[in-house]
């Protein structure tokens, strides 16, 4: 009967030792597949991350496929503009004292393209009067100046005459705050 005593306290003690051995193991193996979730979380989160970054990129290629297409389109449309232009005018329309129906003037106007617009420089003999902005889209160029201080909106607006694209026609008007002045204009290239 002591050898049987024995053999319970023995097995008892080294059951309660497997048991606390098996908790330990459950709780190690709990741990573990906490951490395996989590990490499984962080890598779905990821995968969105990614998948939508992609689609960012996908989408910022087609604009910039787009876009060069245009700028392709405009940089032909303005290298027929870009350059030196020899520029008459002929007052047709006036309400403004000082100028007469008749009255003629020259200038010269060297036009570039910068930052997405066109400008036009104006000169009359040499000296630098007036700069143009505007835009040049299927064959009309479209130019304004607006002075602050005296009030006076100039528009210009110019069409290719036919298909030479050496020669440009169409009108400029100033508008100041009491009185209009329309010009006739007509551009041709210079060879400088």
């Amino acid at each position: 009967m002591k050898s049987f005593s024995i053999f319970l306290f023995a097995s008892t003690i080294l059951v309660s030792l497997y048991g606390c051995q098996f908790d330990d193991h459950t709780n190690a193996l709990k741990t573990k597949e906490a951490e395996l979730n989590k990490r499984e979380q962080q890598i779905i989160l990821r995968e969105r991350d990614v998948l939508a970054r992609e689609e960012k990129l996908k989408t910022w290629e087609r604009e910039v496929d787009s876009t060069q297409l245009i700028n392709h389109a405009i940089n032909v449309d303005t290298q027929l503009l870009v350059g030196v232009w020899g520029v008459k005018m002929l007052c047709i329309e006036t309400s403004c004292l000082g100028s007469a129906i008749g009255d003629v003037k020259s200038e010269r106007w060297t036009i570039s393209y910068q930052n997405g617009e066109v400008l036009a420089e104006a000169y009359a003999q040499k000296k630098l009067i007036r700069v143009y902005k505007g835009a040049f889209l299927n064959g009309v160029l479209k130019l304004s100046d607006y002075r602050e201080d005296s009030g006076t909106q100039i528009d210009v607006e110019l069409t290719m005459d036919g298909k030479i694209s050496s020669k440009m026609k169409g009108t400029r008007i100033i508008q100041q705050p009491s009185c209009k002045i329309v010009y006739n204009l007509e551009m041709e290239r210079m060879r400088v």
